[in-house]
């Protein structure tokens, strides 16, 4: 725990292991997970496979990273992408700056019910899809915006119980 990973650079991943992505953690599956992560004020570029950015846990924030071109071989993925937890909490996605992605790739992509995220003041340029948000317990999406996006992205809760706030 309390870990700060802060000003690197990280670019063109994936040459021999297509699917690899550009930094993180556990990012998925209800494990040990992380606590405490902090991930600021990187660069991520040109990543063609994997997550550019993923640390799932208890106490973690991503914010004010740039990810750049990022998920050229991938379809179902996200450049920030947490997926399949319902026990982790107070993680934070904010004021990160997405674009120039030229697939079906997502910016921000909260899957299978992960919950416990606060994703807000982000934004998303030049991308197909901006978001995928199917989240579980306590999550909250807001005033994250898109610019130039091909869809609007989508929604659809899988676990919410009526605690989750998509705006």
């Amino acid at each position: 725990g309390n870990c700060l990973v802060k000003n690197n650079f990280v670019a063109q991943t994936a040459q021999y292991y297509k699917s690899a992505g550009g930094m993180g953690g556990s990012y998925q599956v209800d494990n040990f997970g992380n606590v405490g992560v902090e991930c600021v004020n990187n660069v991520v570029q040109d990543i063609p496979g994997g997550a550019a950015l993923g640390w799932a846990g208890t106490n973690c924030k991503i914010n004010n990273n740039e990810i750049v071109n990022a998920g050229k071989y991938m379809s179902d993925y996200g450049a920030i992408y947490f997926g399949r937890s319902t026990s982790y909490f107070n993680m934070e996605v904010a004021h990160n700056f997405l674009h120039n992605f030229n697939n079906v790739y997502c910016g921000l992509y909260n899957d299978d019910a992960y919950s416990g995220a606060n994703w807000h003041h982000n934004v998303c340029v030049d991308m197909y899809q901006p978001c995928i948000q199917a989240p579980g317990l306590n999550t909250k999406y807001m005033y994250n915006v898109t610019v130039n996006c091909a869809k609007t992205g989508s929604v659809g809760s899988r676990k919410s119980y009526g605690n989750t706030v998509i705006t």
